[in-house]
């Protein structure tokens, strides 16, 4: 959808709504990261199914790393986001 917008707004010059995003605070930049990581091993069948507790669990076993409850948080927040824009698609 994104590069859909970048080619509109080169062909237009109008930069849609869409792009207009403030820019991620770097100090929590890096739970993107983890999310992403955590996405790619999503369970799928018709839709995408929701990350579950126990995979942020196996995620911070194997990378050694203990995620803050404010962290984990974040993370099931951006995947509500990433459920609510794939069910609308």
């Amino acid at each position: 959808m994104r590069e859909h917008l970048i080619a509109l707004a080169e062909q237009t010059g109008v930069i849609p709504e869409e792009l207009n995003n403030p820019e991620p605070n770097l100090a929590v930049f890096y739970l993107f990261g983890i999310f992403q990581q955590l996405s790619l091993s999503r369970q799928s069948e018709m839709t995408f199914n929701p990350l579950s507790y126990s995979e942020i669990i196996a995620w911070s076993n194997l990378y050694q790393t203990r995620l803050e409850m404010w962290e984990i948080d974040v993370i099931k927040q951006l995947d509500l986001i990433f459920l609510n824009v794939q069910s609308t698609e």
